[in-house]
């Protein structure tokens, strides 16, 4: 039996987004779809840069690498048959994910507590006209 659940389950890999994917792994446990959306920050980019100098390799081409790597390691932490990711760039972009949500017909949205923190984010998530789960940090 398939679920009508849709979940976006926002990640940014600097903080700790790992239990959103736990949440979407519920959802598509269910036959719910789930939708990973990877935030890649300053802080990630950080990242890209320092592995693009170690494997001796152009940032572009590093970059690529990282979100392919990363979009297959949380799908399939994920699982399910209709999980999907995207790779959003930039900080500034808490409401697009809360108008992208809604566009998709989302019936949840999972986003890090750290990350809903934020400034930047505060707003979006109180304005959501989808429900919004604040996911705690990973258990140490």
């Amino acid at each position: 039996m398939t679920s009508n659940e849709h979940i976006v389950a926002v990640v940014e890999p600097t903080h700790d987004g790992e239990t959103t994917l736990d949440i979407a792994h519920e959802v598509a446990g269910r036959g719910g779809k789930a939708t990973v959306l990877i935030m890649l920050t300053a802080a990630t980019m950080n990242d890209v840069r320092a592995f693009a100098a170690a494997e001796n390799i152009g940032f572009g081409d590093a970059l690529e690498i990282f979100r392919d790597r990363l979009s297959e390691t949380y799908a399939a932490r994920v699982g399910g048959n209709a999980t999907s990711t995207i790779v959003a760039e930039g900080e500034p972009v808490g409401r697009s994910v809360f108008d992208a949500a809604t566009d998709v017909r989302a019936t949840i949205i999972a986003v890090p507590q750290k990350l809903a923190r934020s400034r930047s984010w505060r707003g979006p998530v109180g304005r959501s006209r989808v429900p919004v789960v604040i996911a705690p940090p990973a258990a140490a």
